[in-house]
């Protein structure tokens, strides 16, 4: 696909005699590094920073001549940034979510977007999945009381025995026969959905887009989200953060689900309301698995009581589910093909891979 040249802003090939600046935010690990230096090979000047908040991209991008931004998740990219490089025409998000960018004021700028959808999929998926078990099974706990002690003839004779410590997590839950509830089914979703049939798990879904009440190829049957709150056992976010979803999984909604049901959150802290989580928590009603919080990048009001709350009732990550080595690898060499293409060959990104179609 050509370049439309209506509302574009067309990108100048780099040379020797005008390399084109392209900005890095949020650092980059070793083997990213190899990749990005294929754009210095290829005649980019490339500049990598730590994270930036939305005041210091803007100095930067007044004070440097930038042709692309590379976007991770902690940096945020708003109108008033934008506005101050000219000379931008290519942004490329690796990850999935793109609520840290104003996609609007791109559009009215002109500035192509892309990100990566489905990248680390399975990565957030297996994170999804490290949570329920986390929750369910407590086998990182068992493992700590292990390391605590030494079961020596002695311990036994002073009562720290391992028939003690298996009565301790005798009541534990498996998921085998669980019915885990999907809210959104993308590729993370979809990945959750094929290893939980591994697992026995039956598996429902609702996606904001799903116009009928039936199953999917993969077997799930699809339900409103009020029913999917009912039934689920195990319930997974799974979507966007939207004006729409932005603390959609209110009071109202988690009262409807089942006493003992787990929460799992690989999508945004923030599409699950802050009190009424906090509420169930305290009530030892429901157990929460997260990966994402409520102010990132900082930690701050009610992220601080969360990581308060018991092992035994909150299992936490610091957002690093999709964050392994492979899935950093097909997202940073996905953006790296496509801003190589787009500059020197003035060729557009693929559909699936435009935040701004």
């Amino acid at each position: 696909m050509r370049l439309k040249q209506i509302a574009l802003r067309l990108p100048t090939p780099p040379s020797a005699e005008n390399p084109a600046h392209v900005l890095v935010t949020d650092g980059i690990y070793k083997r990213g590094k190899q990749l990005i230096d294929q754009l210095s090979a290829s005649g980019f000047t490339v500049d990598i920073q730590g994270a930036m908040d939305g005041d210091a991209l803007c100095a930067y991008l007044q004070a440097h001549p930038v042709a692309a931004i590379l976007l991770k998740a902690q940096s945020k990219l708003t109108r008033a940034a934008l506005e101050a490089a000219p000379q931008l025409c290519f942004v490329g998000r690796v990850g999935v979510g793109k609520d840290n960018l104003d996609l609007a004021a791109a559009r009215d700028l002109g500035i192509r977007v892309m990100y990566t959808p489905g990248v680390n999929a399975d990565a957030v998926a297996e994170a999804a999945f490290w949570h329920m078990l986390n929750l369910s099974r407590r086998f990182p706990s068992a493992s700590d009381l292990l390391r605590s002690h030494v079961y020596s003839a002695t311990a036994l004779d002073q009562g720290v025995n391992l028939v003690t410590v298996k009565d301790f997590f005798a009541n534990e839950q498996g998921l085998y026969g669980k019915r885990l509830g999907l809210y959104g089914f993308g590729n993370i979703a979809q990945a959750i959905a094929r290893r939980a049939q591994i697992f026995g798990m039956s598996v429902y879904w609702h996606s904001r887009r799903a116009q009928t009440i039936g199953t999917c190829e993969l077997g799930c049957r699809v339900a409103s989200l009020e029913e999917l709150l009912r039934m689920s056992d195990i319930f997974s976010i799974n979507v966007d953060l939207t004006p729409e979803t932005k603390k959609q999984i209110n009071a109202e909604r988690l009262k409807l689900l089942p006493d003992g049901a787990l929460v799992i959150n690989t999508a945004r802290g923030l599409i699950v309301d802050p009190p009424a989580i906090l509420a169930e928590l305290r009530a030892g009603r429901l157990k929460y698995g997260t990966d994402v919080f409520f102010n990132e990048p900082q930690l701050s009001g009610d992220d601080l009581e969360l990581i308060s709350l018991p092992a035994e009732r909150v299992s936490l990550t610091p957002h690093n589910g999709g964050g392994t080595v492979d899935a950093n690898d097909r997202g940073i060499g996905l953006v790296v093909k496509a801003l190589t293409e787009y500059f020197f060959e003035r060729r557009d990104i693929e559909a699936k891979y435009q935040a701004l179609p």
